[in-house]
């Protein structure tokens, strides 16, 4: 039984992705122990390597993700304020130009 997973990395430039599929086959000891000993304990430690390996690029993109959804939201909401502000401003503008119109007609 082995382990399949598949990414989408965001390269830095915004119209570049790049594919990454992790395929990793798990090392079977033989009951009989037909190898010798060292020879699977030597596979073992080479599968735990690599199992290290991958589990520290998965953490890292992880967290690269999780940087990158919290500048997101930031500016989301950062937008957000702005948009508040703006509509802030034009509702006072309007409400003056309303006020200066009823003036002018009374």
């Amino acid at each position: 039984m082995g382990l399949e997973l598949t990414f989408w990395k965001e390269q830095k430039s915004y119209n570049q992705q790049a594919y990454i599929n992790l395929k990793k086959e798990p090392v079977s000891v033989q009951k009989n122990f037909e190898e010798q000993p060292f020879v699977i304990l030597q596979k073992l430690r080479n599968e735990e390597v690599s199992l290290m390996e991958e589990k520290e690029n998965l953490t890292s993109l992880r967290e690269e993700l999780k940087l990158r959804l919290q500048k997101k939201i930031l500016r989301k909401q950062n937008s957000i304020k702005k948009l508040r502000a703006e509509i802030k401003d034009l509702k006072f503008s309007c409400y003056e130009l309303s006020k200066s119109f009823r003036q002018v007609h009374n």
